[in-house]
């Protein structure tokens, strides 16, 4: 019975482990299929791109949150992009778990320091929502936010954006 049952677990184990390789490849071929030919936009011109600039530190901070649900560079995440095309990457994707706005909310508060109450968060669109909403007017609804629950506002860096940029 001990050897049958060993034999089982390490049969569960083995698919499992194939099922993980392959969403992993998956999840790799569909980050290669959106980069493929894609330029980089700098934080200076997303920044110039957002509307109702002038909160720097937010606007950067929703946009790598953006690029971590993504699971791509910020630096690849345009402020013209629209969250209905960033559903070909793996985090807003149903194919590899889809998108979890608690998860999305949480980077946002870690990359702008600030704890956004949800009295706040509910004056920001959701991206699963608006699918025609372009990611810099939703960092400009997230700067906001953020501006508003935060004295000294939104110019300087933290340590999290000051890499990613």
């Amino acid at each position: 019975m001990r050897q049958w049952w060993a034999a089982y677990l390490e049969r569960r184990r083995a698919a499992r482990m194939r099922r993980l390789r392959e969403r992993a490849r998956h999840s790799r071929a569909m980050v290669a299929a959106f980069t493929a030919g894609r330029e980089p936009q700098t934080g200076a011109d997303f920044l110039a791109a957002c509307p109702g600039g002038g909160r720097d530190r937010w606007l950067l901070a929703a946009r790598w949150a953006v690029a971590r649900v993504s699971r791509v560079r910020p630096a690849l995440i345009h402020a013209s992009d629209r969250f209905a095309d960033l559903t070909r990457l793996p985090g807003w994707s149903g194919h590899c778990a889809g998108s979890d706005p608690v998860v999305l909310v949480m980077l946002i508060e870690a990359a702008a320091g600030v704890s956004l109450p949800d009295r706040e968060l509910e004056r920001v669109p959701c991206p699963d929502l608006h699918g025609s909403l372009r990611v810099g007017e939703f960092a400009a609804a997230v700067a906001a936010a953020c501006e508003r629950v935060s004295p000294g506002g939104g110019q300087g860096t933290n340590r999290i954006m000051a890499s990613s940029t």
